[in-house]
């Protein structure tokens, strides 16, 4: 009887979700919509009503008998035989409909986003990367966002079109694009970057771009980074690249080689900034006057405005002090912080053995 009494609570309990539709939707366009209205104002008043207001127009008429067609096909494969929830899952394909009716090229963008979904919506296994690709879909097509947790707090958008491609999976593809992450009331970004997105991943593949050091008030041409290829996790607000080219006016006539972090750090005083980050893969760099009459020897590091002086027990950096056009005094270190600012002479803020 216990056993009976749990079944009977379990079936209860999924009659409620919004994972099933005792009915399927009408193949009338009107009355398609009621269905719909009536499902999703049982789930959340408010943004249902608000939904099927915008759509509703959209739908009868704009799209032709085929789309509406297609559209309560689609809607009632979701509902019955993938049991997709009315919010997030059914609204998602709903706002990703009013947002492509937004499109100069609508009808391609309607086929084409229709043929993806097709190559998915056959197998139950996919419901998962499926209801990614929808709601991805949805914010790209509203404003080229490339990844958007569901809370908006993280949010990495492309400031140049994309376009959407199938291999085996649905991507996103960029050219010659900014990528912006914004996320905790502050932003970073980079420039002139191409790559793909992946929806099941949520993965960006990412070829060629330039960082800056806008941030602590270095100009475009005065301190940068160059990217090769690297991989950005678009569930985070950070990244790592290797074997970027970083040039720095101030210190080097050549660029150097090494790994650069980038990462959302809110901080209103820019004294305090510790991003983006440099760090070189040669431990030897001479610089000459790095403060005046100081001579250095080391590696090099660059945290947002400050050069981080970079060594080892068996090599640390060096320190030389000159006292009237001579070296008077050698320190060595395992680092030194100097603080660049480009309104004053660099100082010396701190070393550490």
């Amino acid at each position: 009887m216990r056993t009976v009494e749990i079944l009977v609570q379990v079936v209860i309990l999924f009659l409620f979700t919004g994972y099933l539709n005792a009915q399927s939707y009408s193949s009338d366009p009107e009355k398609f919509l009621k269905d719909v209205e009536k499902d999703l104002t049982r789930t959340n008043r408010s943004e249902g009503k608000a939904i099927m207001k915008e759509i509703e127009p959209i739908f009868l008429e704009q799209f032709s008998t085929a789309e509406q067609n297609l559209v309560i096909e689609k809607a009632n494969h979701f509902v019955d035989d993938l049991r997709f929830r009315y919010f997030p899952d059914l609204a998602d394909y709903l706002y990703g409909l009013i947002n492509i009716s937004k499109k100069e090229d609508r009808k391609a963008q309607f086929d084409q986003w229709h043929e993806f979904i097709g190559k998915m919506d056959g197998d139950r296994r996919k419901k998962r990367a499926l209801t990614s690709f929808i709601t991805g879909s949805r914010y790209f097509f509203q404003n080229q966002t490339v990844y958007r947790n569901r809370s908006g707090s993280l949010v990495w958008q492309s400031r140049e079109p994309g376009k959407m491609i199938f291999e085996d999976e649905p991507f996103l593809e960029f050219e010659n694009t900014d990528l912006v992450c914004r996320a905790k009331g502050d932003s970073i970004e980079l420039f002139n970057t191409s790559g793909t997105f992946s929806f099941s991943e949520n993965l960006w593949r990412g070829e060629g771009g330039k960082v800056t050091w806008e941030r602590v008030n270095f100009a475009v041409d005065e301190v940068w980074a160059d990217l090769r290829n690297y991989e950005i996790d678009m569930t985070r607000s950070e990244y790592e690249a290797d074997s970027v080219v970083f040039s720095n006016s101030f210190y080097f006539d050549k660029p150097l080689i090494g790994g650069l972090q980038d990462k959302i750090f809110p901080q209103p005083d820019k004294s305090r900034l510790s991003y983006p980050r440099f760090n070189s893969y040669s431990t030897r760099l001479p610089i000459q006057n790095i403060i005046k009459n100081v001579d250095y020897d080391g590696g090099f590091a660059q945290q947002a405005g400050k050069f981080l002086g970079r060594g080892s027990a068996d090599e640390p950096a060096t320190l030389i002090i000159s006292r009237e056009n001579k070296p008077f005094m050698l320190v060595e270190a395992g680092s030194f912080l100097i603080k660049l600012n480009k309104e004053e002479e660099p100082d010396l803020e701190g070393l550490s053995r």
